[in-house]
């Protein structure tokens, strides 16, 4: 068995490791964004990034959940004092930690791909992404989120589905509500990762060292994942809400005729999405020795 101090911070490590991979797709949709608004950027090519980004999204969140639970359940098995939990299946106690510490995340991911389906975007086929999931997924909502036949990672928008003789600004009005619902969706999903180091630690100690537990170990190891996951979720939550400012760009250029976001005349907002891109990059080559230096004022 290793040793209980290694065993605490593997713990730690394991959920902001998982956090860290949640965070991807929000660095990439900026990233994308920005090598676009280095010349005047379309609306359309906005709206495949976009779209892209909502495909990805569920890959990533249910990457996060079973690399944590997986590596929980594998770890716990092999070192825990009670005989109890180590008579059970490494997946059987996956599937406990994941029912206990992510049954909100579970729902909200199931009603994130509801609004979806609406809205016609092709979510990603997640029993194939390879670089975020090692190995099969296990029961539970998530399974429901893997698509059938050729699998993509575009989403393709069909628009609202009103019959024929809806107006075109009818058909607009209600697919720009749906999109309002999908990006309220990634942010309630996206601070729902924020609130989980609590039960996700104290379930691990619970069930590696039941009452042999030491509380002032967990409370610390807690506190110092949650600091860093708050600041990863953070992150994720501002370059979001400037990326959907660009968005609010593009409807008040429209006024004007133009379809394009001028960089040069949105220097300021751009600049903010480059010092947060960069940031979250910061974070993930900093994650292993704790958080960055400097966290950039909030925008």
């Amino acid at each position: 068995m290793a040793g209980q101090s290694s065993l605490y911070r593997f713990g730690t490590n394991t959920v902001i490791g998982g956090t860290m991979q949640f965070a991807a797709p929000f660095q990439m949709l900026s990233a994308s964004i920005l090598s676009g608004t280095g010349r005047d950027y379309p609306r359309d090519a906005y709206e495949s990034d976009i779209n892209i980004f909502l495909s990805k999204f569920p890959v990533f969140v249910v990457g996060y959940v079973q690399i944590v639970s997986e590596r929980y359940a594998d770890t716990i098995r092999r070192n825990t004092h009670l005989p109890e939990i180590r008579g059970k299946t490494t997946m059987a106690l996956a599937k406990q930690i994941r029912e206990e510490s992510f049954g909100d995340i579970e729902r909200a991911l199931s009603h994130y791909a509801t609004v979806a389906t609406r809205l016609g975007i092709t979510l990603a086929n997640i029993s194939t992404a390879g670089s975020v999931i090692s190995g099969a997924l296990v029961g539970g909502s998530l399974e429901a989120l893997a698509t059938d036949g050729e699998d993509s990672l575009i989403g393709m928008l069909a628009g609202a589905a009103l019959g024929g003789s809806a107006a075109k600004s009818a058909q607009e009005n209600v697919q720009a509500a749906q999109y309002s619902t999908a990006f309220e969706s990634v942010s309630t999903i996206t601070k729902l990762i924020a609130s989980t180091p609590p039960r996700l630690l104290d379930a691990y100690v619970s069930y590696m060292f039941g009452e042999n537990a030491n509380f002032e170990a967990r409370d610390s190891e807690i506190a110092y994942a949650s600091e860093i996951t708050s600041a990863i979720v953070n992150a994720c939550l501002t370059v979001f809400d400037l990326v959907l400012t660009v968005g609010d760009r593009f409807t008040a250029s429209w006024v004007t005729g133009s379809k394009s976001f001028k960089s040069n005349a949105n220097a300021e907002l751009v600049e903010k999405l480059h010092t947060w891109n960069r940031y979250i990059r910061d974070l993930q080559e900093s994650c292993s020795s704790g958080l960055a230096e400097e966290t950039p004022e909030q925008a």
